[in-house]
This record gives structure tokens, C-alpha cells and sequence, in this order.
């Protein structure tokens, strides 16, 4: 069992969303703009979904340190966020100026529309370690 202590729970575990400043209009279309000083945290990876059946759930896992900013590109994400207290968030990102913000230790289950893309920001390298996939484990780590 790791050692790391989790950060402290949110206040009501709300979902916090980070906007991106935009420039563009309708008749040219949109730069959405994420200036690394105004992140929650230095990005240390980038990766991208794309093409995942709207019938299949991703996610099923939690980390102990990486956070992320999940950012739909195109489509819609449904992103179900737990907390080993059993208390769940639900958001939507369906927005490619806003990104869902998910900490270090929440449970997290994705569904995507069809048309959907994902570009996800990470504050850590690719860890297989840094994984917590089985939920049982992930709620004894974070038991209180």
C-alpha cells in the first residue's frame, strides 16, 4: 500500500472547471488558449481519445498523484467522479474553451458521444504504478 497522504477532499466535491481564453468569431472560427502559468499545475504529458464507442465506458481508475484537465475537443464527455466516501460528482464537458479538472484521488467513469474527441492535460509522466484500478483497493487508500 503506497504512503502517500491525499490531498484534502474538495468542500462538497464540486466538479471546478478551468476556462481557456478564446479568440475567433463564428465566421472564422476559435483559438482556445491555455497559458501554462494559468494551469492548476505544470503539464508534464498530453494525450488524446478519439473514436470511442458511445457504448463503452472508459476511466475505471483513480491516481494517487497525476492531476488532470479533461477537454472535450469535439462531442460530449459525461464524467462521473466519485470519492472513496462514496460522494459523486457528475459533470458534462461539451465545451473546447472549459476543461473538467480532476484531482489526484477521485474515481472517474467517462462516456463519450460518437462524434467525440478528448485532449487531456497531465501534471505527470505516463506511470502504470501511478494507476489505481481496482476500486477496492482505491477505497482502502483513501480511508479516513
Amino acid at each position: 500500500m503506497s504512503t502517500y497522504q491525499p490531498w484534502p477532499l474538495p468542500a462538497g466535491y464540486a466538479v471546478v472547471e478551468h476556462n481557456f481564453a478564446q479568440r475567433g468569431d463564428a465566421a472564422v472560427g476559435y483559438l482556445n488558449l491555455a497559458y501554462l502559468g494559468e494551469l492548476p499545475f505544470e503539464v508534464r504529458r498530453v494525450f488524446w481519445v478519439t473514436d470511442t464507442p458511445p457504448q463503452v465506458v472508459r476511466g475505471g481508475h483513480a491516481h494517487f498523484l497525476t492531476e488532470e484537465l479533461l477537454i472535450a475537443v469535439r462531442g460530449q464527455i459525461e464524467i462521473r467522479l466519485e470519492w472513496p466516501d462514496g460522494s459523486v460528482a457528475h459533470a458534462v464537458a461539451a465545451d473546447p474553451q472549459r476543461a473538467v479538472y480532476i484531482p489526484p484521488y477521485a474515481w472517474r467513469e467517462l462516456r463519450y458521444s460518437a462524434d467525440a474527441a478528448q485532449l487531456v492535460l497531465a501534471s505527470s509522466d505516463y506511470d502504470p504504478a501511478e494507476y489505481i484500478r481496482d476500486k477496492d483497493a482505491w477505497r482502502r487508500a483513501y480511508a479516513r
